[in-house]
């Protein structure tokens, strides 16, 4: 499915807002199209992975010049490894621009109760005034959770 309408379920400023989901880069003017016909000023993209320079370009530019449109939030979801590339596109700069950082952690609940995250600098760099940790115990409270159902109960847009 490349474009689906629902609820954002995410954490964000914008959940329970209807929304449009977009997978992976598409044309401005086909996402657009699909958010004034819907009604819709959040649009949520998944799959961020370009694959070379070309394609962060492609992708640099549409989400700035969707972040130019008035009354539009956009959220990208990314994994760490594109922390950098996500800043140097000043995406950032906007109030309308929701990160969405998405840690993929297979088999969680295989883990013992001892396990811990850390969200730490890049070889210590020190761009960060010091290093966050916490218990997965913590972070994976029932009020954190959504089941799947919730992440998958949208309308296909053709």
């Amino acid at each position: 499915m490349i474009y689906s309408l629902g609820s954002e379920v995410d954490n964000t400023i914008m959940k329970g807002e209807e929304t449009l989901f977009v997978h992976g880069w598409q044309h401005k003017e086909e996402i657009l199209a699909r958010a004034l016909n819907n009604k819709v000023h959040h649009i949520h993209f998944t799959n961020f992975n370009p694959g070379n320079r070309n394609q962060f370009n492609l992708w640099a530019d549409l989400l700035k010049e969707l972040l130019a449109v008035k009354d539009l939030y956009i959220s990208l979801e990314f994994t760490p490894n594109y922390c950098p590339d996500i800043i140097n596109m000043e995406c950032n700069n906007s109030n309308n621009f929701i990160p969405i950082l998405n840690f993929i952690i297979p088999d969680l609940a295989e883990y013992n109760e001892n396990t811990c995250y850390k969200i730490n600098d890049k070889y210590l760099t020190y761009s960060n005034d010091g290093i966050f940790s916490e218990s997965i115990e913590k972070m994976t409270r029932k009020s954190y959770f959504e089941p799947y159902i919730k992440y998958t109960n949208r309308a296909e847009i053709i």
